[in-house]
């Protein structure tokens, strides 16, 4: 069997990459309403942002048509994981969970739009 190399990025990705790099430390420091610096955990006794994160992925899961066929272990494997991401991902920095309540929140607004629109 040959042996596989692993794939080089081209130039261009590499200069892509060069020109974001430096925007990631912006991150550090900024607030965000109640979040003092979004590169770290909120400072909160509960998190808030880990539980809005939890609550908006069940909601995506709930609106979610199932596949034709579907499997029903896999409706409850799409209950379960939220709950176990939210365990795994509750000391993550802000920025993160910021960024996946924005991305649920989108979802649940694309679903409704399309279910209105096709239904």
């Amino acid at each position: 069997m040959a042996a596989h190399r692993p794939a080089r990025p081209s130039p261009t990705v590499g200069r892509r990459w060069a020109a974001v790099q430096p925007s990631f430390a912006t991150v550090f420091g900024a607030p965000w309403l109640w979040i003092a610096d979004l590169s770290q955990p909120e400072q909160l006794p509960v998190r808030i942002l880990p539980l809005l994160m939890i609550a908006t992925q069940l909601l995506v899961a709930k609106i979610t048509p199932p596949p034709a066929g579907a499997d029903p272990r896999t409706s409850r494997l799409m209950t379960l994981m939220p709950l176990v991401l939210g365990i795994a991902l509750y000391r993550q920095p802000s920025a993160l969970m910021l960024y996946w309540v924005s991305s649920n929140l989108l979802q649940i607004l694309q679903q409704w739009w399309l279910g209105r629109r096709y239904a």
